[in-house]
């Protein structure tokens, strides 16, 4: 931005071991006033899932700064507020994750979050075992995730849902002309949007189902 003499309209937030099923949806169609994430994103309740984030660069403090607000005392501060609050706590099933923690300081500083159609899941791969010893990481993704049984993608729930998002989209006509069908004000909306590992919509699932045989 230094470089450039102005800053960015947008930023994303993705994690390197995302694989992209269909191109990112153009940031002309998002909203700047909301941060974006994938419908899939919200699969735990009153959580936000950001391995994927779309971000518009005003709005960017209120994510991108998570250890000056941890350093500052402001995200203390905010957690304790939530975790004090009964009825907080029982929204977000009562624990709080990394997830709910995104969620609740989106929450708490009036941050609008926006859904489009999931269309990246994670691939297998050896980066999140850095940090533990190979024998338990294997143990780990071996009961919850894919990795552990050799499969290409860790969740398979997330790769099925994002490869009928690309298929939907082809379909279209892509992100342009598929416009508000495939941005949405809550994850429901989605119709592959799933809770627990389950499509909620399964005759649109069986609709789709035709174009992957």
């Amino acid at each position: 931005e230094r470089r450039r003499g102005r800053k960015y309209g947008f930023v994303v937030f993705a994690r390197p071991d995302m694989e992209w099923l269909y191109e990112h949806p153009p940031v002309k169609l998002l909203s700047p006033r909301k941060v974006w994430v994938p419908t899939l994103a919200a699969f735990d309740r009153g959580a936000v899932q950001t391995s994927t984030l779309t971000c518009p660069r005003e709005l960017c403090p209120h994510f991108a700064y998570k250890w000056e607000l941890a350093r500052n005392g402001t995200m203390r501060r905010i957690l304790a507020n939530h975790c004090a609050d009964p009825e907080m706590c029982k929204k977000r099933g009562g624990l709080v994750n990394a997830e709910k923690t995104s969620a609740i300081l989106f929450e708490t500083q009036g941050v609008e979050v926006g859904y489009y159609m999931c269309v990246s899941a994670i691939v297998c791969n050896n980066m999140t075992c850095t940090a533990e010893s190979l024998e338990l990481c294997r143990d780990l993704n071996a009961t919850v995730t894919n990795c552990g049984n050799g499969e290409h993608w860790k969740y398979s729930v997330d790769a099925q849902a994002s490869l009928l998002h690309s298929i939907e989209l082809k379909f279209l006509g892509g992100w342009t002309r598929a416009g508000n069908k495939a941005l949405f004000k809550e994850p429901g909306g989605d119709p592959f949007y799933h809770s627990n590992g389950q499509f909620l919509n399964s005759r649109d699932q069986q609709r789709y189902r035709i174009f992957l045989n």
